[in-house]
């Protein structure tokens, strides 16, 4: 039996949905019903993007080099670059990284009334004046995932795999197409 677990008591609420004459809990997301498959197009708005783990041998022109304890970031339009032999690879940015100045094109995202804001795979919140980099916030409905994403099936149900965090396609009228990718948890 699939319980769908989040933090948020507004989503927090289980429901029992018939599945073929067994009944089973599922968790009621604000009025927003899990799609039974996925569509595997959950990056396309992202598309052109680099790749994460792709490498370059040269950063782009203009970047900031941030820091995570002692590990330093190249940080430019969204994307973060880590030295990798004799290159660079494109990375996820650990927990706790901040930035002074949100990636063009970033979305604000609000779970119940925390705001967020996302960008290519990545969560901020404000931090002092600057931007952390934060957990993915369970119960955030985003427009799109970045490349690199597995289809993991559970219950019965398609989700997105990322970074290991899981993702269920929901309705969402106000993103294009009509469909958002909410965090959950199992």
């Amino acid at each position: 039996m699939l319980i769908l677990k989040t933090t948020l008591s507004t989503i927090n609420r289980s429901m029992e949905v018939s599945k073929g004459g067994k009944t089973s809990n599922r968790a009621s997301f604000a009025g927003r019903t899990p799609h039974k498959t996925v569509s595997r197009n959950a990056h396309r708005p992202y598309a052109g993007k680099p790749r994460f783990n792709q490498t370059v041998t040269v950063l782009p022109a203009k970047y900031t080099t941030v820091y995570y304890g002692p590990t330093a970031y190249y940080y430019t339009g969204g994307m973060y670059y880590a030295p990798y032999g004799g290159g660079y690879r494109i990375v996820r940015p650990h927990r706790g990284v901040t930035i002074t100045v949100l990636p063009f094109g970033y979305s604000p995202i609000y779970v119940g009334p925390t705001r967020y804001y996302y960008y290519y795979g990545t969560y901020y919140s404000s931090y002092g004046g600057s931007y952390i980099v934060v957990d993915p916030p369970i119960g955030a409905v985003v427009q799109a995932l970045p490349d690199g994403y597995l289809i993991r099936t559970y219950d019965g149900y398609e989700y997105y795999y990322l970074d290991g965090v899981y993702y269920t396609q929901v309705d969402y009228p106000s993103y294009p197409g009509g469909i958002g990718y909410m965090v959950v948890t199992f």
